[in-house]
């Protein structure tokens, strides 16, 4: 089988071949948050990402392509302060269960 033909590939590829959202100094990109399922809902995520926003030298946080059927992240990063500012629209949700593409945005104060 050649592997450049799979949908992994595919979406993979197509994932990690475009720029982030923005960068430059003082922001940071934060992405594929994932908690292990013995650790989940118990605050692991929560401190991790305050140990993120609380490092000195950033700014603006960004996080890229948060699955709007992914509503426990949704809740969190919400919980911590990021908002959403861009919405996008999936070709294929029938196929995939995806509507949209949610990007946010957190900005220290």
């Amino acid at each position: 089988m050649d592997k450049r033909r799979t949908i992994a590939n595919h979406v993979f590829t197509k994932e990690f071949q475009q720029a982030p959202l923005k960068t430059g100094e003082g922001i940071g990109n934060v992405g594929f948050v994932v908690t292990a399922p013995d650790y989940q809902r118990q605050g692991v995520a929560f401190r991790l990402m305050q140990y993120l926003l609380d490092l000195p030298g950033y700014q603006t946080y960004m996080l890229e392509a948060v699955a709007d059927t992914n509503t426990a992240a949704l809740a969190l990063y919400e919980k911590l302060g990021y908002q959403e500012f861009r919405r996008i629209k999936q070709k294929h949700s029938k196929w995939s269960g995806i509507n949209y593409y949610i990007d946010m945005k957190y900005e220290k104060k």
